[in-house]
């Protein structure tokens, strides 16, 4: 029980010029399952039909949603230390009028590796292919292997880079932004 994977969910909506903030948390023993289970708990990273971080199906295509202000929807992956990898997103409106106040949502996925332990590289392929399949869309720079933290032994990043052999999806290629009337 000690050695489980954790998430933190945060969705924030603001509407009408009001903040409604879900937090939840999960925890299992593999990376994947902690994110299946939050899903389950979640509105905004539920599932690829109803995020606005997901490829819509159109026809036989899938194509990316752009929120109000012409800005595409997609999750940025980031690690700001060995033990925590994030998963961000913002989907934006444009104000009505000076007296209107603009709608928005923000997600964050917060995952933590088993205590003691980081996240790997093969952590983040099981992240980035599950989403893959589901069509969201995750913008990355570097995987957990191509970073060193400051203090952070050298034999550590070296545990982080197990994942040879692997192919990582592509990261999101963020398009310019649409122009919205």
């Amino acid at each position: 029980m000690g050695n489980q994977y954790s998430v933190m969910l945060r969705e924030t909506t603001y509407i009408g010029g009001t903040q409604f903030i879900k937090q939840d948390r999960a925890d299992a023993d593999a990376i994947v399952e902690v994110l299946k289970a939050i899903q389950s708990k979640s509105q905004t990273v539920a599932n690829r039909w109803s995020s606005p971080f997901a490829k819509a199906k159109y026809g036989d295509e899938y194509r990316t949603r752009f929120d109000y202000r012409g800005q595409p929807g997609y999750l940025k992956m980031d690690q700001h230390n060995p033990a925590v990898l994030t998963f961000r997103g913002y989907w934006g409106d444009k104000a009505q009028t000076d007296n209107h106040v603009a709608p928005s949502i923000n997600v964050e996925l917060c995952f933590q590796g088993p205590i003691g332990h980081g996240i790997t590289d093969t952590d983040v392929y099981h992240l980035l292919t599950y989403f893959y399949v589901n069509h969201f869309n995750v913008y990355y720079e570097r995987l957990p292997s191509q970073r060193q933290f400051y203090r952070e032994s050298i034999e550590n990043v070296r545990k982080k880079n197990n994942a040879e052999g692997l192919q990582f999806p592509p990261s999101f290629v963020v398009p310019p932004s649409k122009e919205v009337a």
